[in-house]
């Protein structure tokens, strides 16, 4: 199957399932974010604007996968809600580069999961759903893949999408 194809048939999917679908895509990234955040200087950072210091809350991810594991893919508005809301600091903090994630398998996996959640926020924007594909693929795939070695993963994840 090509990317081109996978698409197509991730689009056609209902929400649930699709987000279903990405949950097995992105369950990988949480080792990746896990590895990087496991060192206290990877998560500490300042705000540029008001000089606050945070630190990165490393179970969001985990949380935001199992609360969408848990709804089958339907989590509620609120829960969605509350899963952005946690992810707006760090996110900000990203945007505005005081929170720097140097190692770019551990910021795509971040993402990924982040924009996971905004898939399921957003079911009609599909684009969103094939975001986290790229960046999940990005944050777990080879180092620089041929298309051939993109088509082989992503049929071997269609081949383990949930049938229901």
């Amino acid at each position: 199957m090509t990317a081109s194809e996978v698409r197509e048939a991730l689009d056609t999917l209902d929400s649930g399932r699709r987000a279903r679908c990405l949950v097995l895509l992105c369950e990988p990234c949480l080792a990746h974010v896990r590895k990087y955040f496991a060192d206290l200087g990877n998560r500490k950072y300042r705000d540029s604007v008001v000089g606050l210091g945070h630190e990165v809350d490393v179970d969001l991810p985990v949380r935001a996968l199992a609360v969408i594991r848990a709804a089958r893919g339907n989590p509620s508005a609120s829960v969605l809600d509350s899963l952005i809301a946690d992810y707006q600091e760090p996110l900000t903090a990203h945007q505005d580069d005081d929170l720097r994630i140097s190692d770019a398998r551990a910021e795509y996996a971040y993402l990924a999961i982040y924009n996971l959640v905004r898939s399921c926020k957003n079911p009609d924007d599909k684009a969103i759903g094939w975001l986290v594909v790229r960046q999940a693929l990005s944050a777990t795939g080879p180092e620089d893949p041929t298309p051939a070695e993109v088509d082989e993963i992503l049929a071997r994840w269609v081949t383990a999408w949930p049938t229901a």
